[in-house]
């Protein structure tokens, strides 16, 4: 039989038995003395058939008992061999791991209160033997189950537990991306915000100088004065002699001006450039906190998440165990 196992067979076998060892009045098979103990009539398979399965399964047992061979040499009219009543009863079932015992042990059951009631003792005692004998392969068989449906769902919430953490860590990633590109994007827009600003400090610096009027020295201003009465008494040598000191003299002063200037300019620059790398500084700063905050946040929820997934685990390890 494919579909019932080995004890699943003896069991059967006994119920065959049990027939053909209750019913001394089927006739006899030419050539076959011992014919009560080899053939059962085909009433009592029918009996065996309605007993044992569900309505799918007698359909099946039914359509395999019309497709048996009534005319087998040594077979008594309306009896069957324990080769056919086997083959019958396999029909009923189309797999055998999938397949539980109960049906052939309620079965077994009704068959050993027959055998009591009738005084069969030992095959009472046969019968009690099997049906003990497949509720132990039942229960085996039942906590098989429950272990790799246990396996199984613990597989899927494994797998599923990976996969979220999987698109948490792709979501982390994405935001840290986001939040480096800001943050170059922030230092970028202050790096041109410090340039225009020294740009304009330098043009308003420049423009402040040449819209103040020219302011000479006394001395200057005095000898420029001789210089213009000599040239205009027609004392050109004097005048130009006066001219040489005059000239050296603004070129001094002018000096000095820009001497000055570029002083301003370049105490206003160290003052603004100073101010400016605080400014850096401080984006920086704030921008490095924030990441250590985010990395800070990532690494608490990846321990709050395998942790409650670890929960789950055990929660589930422990019904298993309950059970």
């Amino acid at each position: 039989m494919k579909h019932y196992s080995v004890s699943e067979v003896r069991a059967l076998q006994s119920v065959f038995r049990y027939y053909s060892k209750t019913d001394e009045s089927r006739p006899s098979a030419s050539n076959a003395k011992d014919a009560p103990s080899k053939f059962i009539y085909l009433a009592q398979l029918y009996c065996i058939v309605n007993e044992l399965g569900q309505n799918e399964e007698i359909s099946r047992m039914k359509n395999a008992i019309q497709e048996l061979s009534f005319s087998q040499s040594g077979v008594p009219s309306g009896c069957i061999t324990m080769h056919d009543y086997l083959h019958v009863i396999d029909q009923g079932r189309t797999s055998l791991v999938d397949s539980d015992k109960f049906p052939v042990i309620r079965l077994l059951v009704e068959y050993e209160q027959r055998a009591e009631t009738e005084g069969m003792y030992l095959m009472a005692k046969e019968f009690l033997d099997h049906w003990k004998c497949l509720q132990r392969e039942e229960e085996t068989r039942q906590l098989d189950i429950i272990k790799a449906k246990h396996m199984m769902d613990k597989q899927k919430i494994s797998a599923a537990h990976e996969q979220q953490l999987l698109e948490f860590s792709r979501s982390w990633d994405q935001f840290a991306k986001e939040f480096e590109q800001k943050s170059e994007t922030y230092l970028n827009e202050l790096a041109e915000t410090h340039r225009v600003q020294q740009a304009h400090l330098q043009q308003t610096v420049e423009e402040e100088v040449n819209s103040k009027p020219q302011r000479w020295s006394r001395e200057l201003v005095d000898w420029r004065k001789r210089e213009a009465i000599m040239a205009d008494q027609q004392k050109y040598q004097e005048a130009q002699k006066i001219k040489s000191v005059s000239d050296a003299l603004e070129a001094k002063e002018r000096s000095h001006k820009n001497s000055a200037f570029q002083r301003s300019i370049s105490l206003k620059e160290r003052n603004i450039k100073a101010q400016q790398t605080a400014e850096k500084a401080a984006l920086t700063k704030r921008i490095e906190t924030k990441r250590r905050e985010f990395e800070h946040k990532r690494k608490e929820d990846v321990a709050c998440m395998l942790q409650r997934n670890a929960n789950i685990l055990a929660m589930i390890d422990s019904k298993h165990v309950s059970i």
